[in-house]
């Protein structure tokens, strides 16, 4: 809990810093269309992180890291698709970085848990024996 406290603080932090001095400042959205639209989002992106985190819960620990990419994928192809946008060569960079990272960590996490099986069983094997 206290890490994900202190990434959400660090993050206001840093964000804001990042808004005024990369974008210039901040822009409130203009019209109701806009203000809905952002309360949608909001209101999807916690109903999303409530079901991901219950699934990761859930699931084995290696496949369900690594089906955390799909927001990858899913993003770009939103970005492409609806908003019409084409995604640089930074946006391609970072997400190429993260997918590394995370399908890494999700395939360390899926040989250690298929290890610690393995040694669970072989444990109940010699047991059985004696």
């Amino acid at each position: 809990m206290q890490h994900v406290t202190y990434f959400g603080a660090v993050s206001c932090v840093v964000s804001t810093l990042g808004l005024y001095a990369l974008q210039g400042g901040y822009v409130a959205p203009e019209g109701n269309l806009m203000w809905t639209g952002v309360i949608l989002l909001g209101v999807a992106a916690f109903v999303g992180q409530i079901l991901l985190n219950s699934g990761l819960q859930l699931a084995p620990l290696g496949p369900g890291t690594l089906m955390r990419m799909n927001d990858i994928v899913f993003a770009f192809a939103f970005q492409i698709t609806i908003q019409h946008e084409k995604p640089d060569l930074f946006s391609f960079l970072g997400a190429s970085l993260v997918m590394l990272c995370t399908g890494g960590m999700g395939l360390n996490k899926w040989r250690l848990e298929k290890k610690i099986v393995r040694q669970e069983q072989n444990q109940r094997d010699e047991e059985q024996q004696h």
